[in-house]
């Protein structure tokens, strides 16, 4: 069984998105766990996880809040949704054939936006891995500021426990919005954290993941 875990913090550009999310969700599984770092908290209704985690910070930190939600999961195996995506009702039944062998999986996902390829060879939006592997790892790091990087940190993490990086045949679709006022800045400090870490692992570029075959 697959738990989904989602890190939240309110935004005008994107309110709403998270309740569209939560109810596509509700089709999909019983457990939906959410952190919500907003402060204040945001007017979004966030009443259809099955758990909700306060955590309000002065600013968003994805690595934490993801943290905290998959240790409040009711299940082995994890799946770790940004608000942008959509996934099909079925979703489950196409990724669990991965996990048949062994929990040793991070599974990563294609993005199409608009038809088009979205941000090809990023191990981020969609993540799925056991909680066993989560652990040994050492988790999500929490030094990253908001989110960027955090996701190239967690995919190499994986990796140097021996943990297979799988590329799914099932493209997800991403949905357009407007990006943070300050995301720029963000991501640049966020690259400086990741460098210091991979340094000479793809650390002066985005890192293109190793992908596994799956036959």
């Amino acid at each position: 069984m697959f738990s989904f875990v989602i890190a939240y913090r309110y935004l005008e550009a994107r309110r709403n998105r998270i309740t569209t999310l939560l109810s596509q969700l509700k089709e999909i599984t019983d457990d939906v766990v959410v952190c919500d770092q907003s402060d204040p908290a945001g007017p979004d209704d966030l009443s259809m996880a099955s758990l909700m985690i306060r955590d309000p910070q002065p600013y968003f930190c994805k690595g934490r809040a993801l943290n905290l939600a998959i240790e409040a999961a009711s299940y082995a195996y994890i799946a770790m949704i940004d608000m942008d995506i959509v996934l099909p009702v079925d979703f489950i039944q196409q990724i669990q054939k991965h996990f048949e062998c062994s929990d040793r999986v991070l599974l990563l996902f294609d993005f199409l936006q608009d038809g088009n390829p979205y941000f090809p060879d990023s191990p981020g939006g969609v993540n799925v891995f056991s909680r066993r592997c989560w652990r040994l790892c050492g988790k999500y790091s929490e030094e990253y500021v908001g989110y960027g990087w955090e996701d190239f940190d967690f995919s190499n993490r994986m990796k140097t426990i021996g943990v297979n990086v799988v590329k799914s045949d099932l493209k997800l679709q991403h949905i357009r919005h407007s990006q943070v006022s300050n995301i720029h800045e963000t991501l640049k400090k966020n690259k400086e954290i990741y460098s210091r870490y991979w340094k000479g692992k793809d650390a002066t570029r985005i890192p293109r993941v190793v992908y596994a075959s799956t036959k």
